[in-house]
């Protein structure tokens, strides 16, 4: 009997450690896992004048697991841009690094360059919301509700690591951290920072952050990418209350995050 007893107690507890287990892993419908070979890895808290600093390899994910994009646009010129691995082959960028009406709608093709590969994709390996298509001959980029979009890669491309999801995981008061790669640079940069305001569809917080690092993580101390850069204050007029010098992205909301998810 007390054999009997003791058999059906471990049986419970190994039922409630796995049930516990699930849990921890963040395996819920409104995240998505970061994965890194080497957990230990944590972002520098390096401070300077301007709040960024450049990425090296013990910054982990911000370094390993972001990408500058050198984007062939059908007007027949490269700009550049960033983006970030969150899966195996998933990459998260900007939707106006993908198509942007003012240089001739959908980029032909886009070089994707990181730490520890290069891969050349063609536009049938880019999505974006068909909300933000404004037409080739447009003179805006798109809608900015829908200024996200992502990219397929090969599989194996995130053998070094790469970033999670947490969809309404921005609050106000929180760090968070923007890594990503400026024009004409070619080492990614990271600044650190609270977030200021939490919108409908952006979130608003001050970084150094300049042109090319657009479709760059933001993204907190787990690696959890809440949000996407996209939009510098002075040109957002969308946006309330903005105070001189801030920036702004988009929000990783649930409609984002299961656009993300639909190429994992």
């Amino acid at each position: 009997m007390l054999k009997k007893s003791v058999s059906i107690f471990l049986v419970v507890m190994l039922l409630l450690t796995m049930g516990l287990s699930a849990s921890a892993v963040g395996d819920s419908q409104d995240k998505t896992e970061p994965y890194d070979p080497n957990p230990s890895v944590r972002p520098c808290t390096i401070f300077g004048d301007d709040e960024s600093w450049k990425a090296i390899s013990a910054d982990g994910r911000g370094y390993k697991a972001d990408a500058k994009l050198f984007i062939d646009y059908p007007d027949g010129k490269t700009r550049q841009g960033t983006g970030f691995l969150y899966g195996d082959h998933a990459m998260g960028t900007a939707a106006h690094c993908l198509y942007d009406g003012r240089y001739g709608g959908k980029a032909k093709s886009i070089k994707v360059v990181l730490p520890h590969k290069t891969v050349v994709v063609d536009s049938s390996k880019l999505r974006y919301p068909s909300q933000w298509s404004a037409g080739s001959s447009s003179t805006v980029a798109g809608d900015w509700r829908y200024d996200y979009g992502t990219i397929t890669l090969p599989a194996g491309t995130a053998s070094e690591g790469y970033f999670g999801l947490y969809t309404n995981g921005a609050k106000v008061g929180d760090t968070c951290l923007v890594s990503g790669y400026r024009a004409g640079e070619y080492k990614a940069r990271i600044s650190r920072d609270k977030i200021r305001s939490v919108g409908p569809y952006d979130l608003e917080f001050r970084h150094d952050i300049l042109s090319g690092q657009s479709g760059a993580p933001i993204y907190d101390d787990d690696y959890y990418v809440v949000g996407i850069f996209n939009y510098n204050a002075g040109f957002a007029t969308h946006l309330k209350d903005t105070d001189e010098g801030e920036n702004s992205g988009a929000k990783m909301t649930p409609a984002v995050f299961n656009f993300f998810k639909a190429i994992l």
